[in-house]
């Protein structure tokens, strides 16, 4: 009993093994269809595209917009650099502030120690 229960079971493991390499190949195809599709899409709407503004304005555009790009990077990166002065200043300040604070605190108690 146990083994036809076992048989069936594997029956149907092997169904469903079959049904996902058949799924799997379903979904190769599929994605072949949308990547051809979507490439006669951007053909098409480069073809369109080219009626209203031409290839030369866009590569222009692009250009201008590259241009624009790399000077914003320049600034933020010069911002960047100023942004990690300040935070190392910043520590260095507090470390002194530190080292102050425990050199009065030293000076304290000598100067305690020495009244007494």
């Amino acid at each position: 009993m146990d083994n036809e229960k076992l048989a069936r079971i594997e029956e149907q493991v092997n169904g469903l093994r079959d049904d996902v390499v058949e799924i799997k190949d379903t979904i190769r195809e599929q994605n072949v269809d949308m990547k051809t599709s979507l490439a006669s899409v951007i053909q098409e709407i480069s073809k369109v595209s080219e009626r209203f503004v031409p290839r030369d304005q866009i590569m222009l555009m692009v250009q201008h917009r590259n241009e624009r790009d790399d000077a914003q990077d320049s600034r933020l990166d010069k911002l960047e650099k100023k942004v990690d002065s300040l935070t190392a200043w910043r520590w260095y300040l507090a470390g002194a502030i530190a080292l102050l604070g425990f050199i009065i605190v030293i000076l304290g108690d000598v100067v305690s120690h020495l009244w007494k």
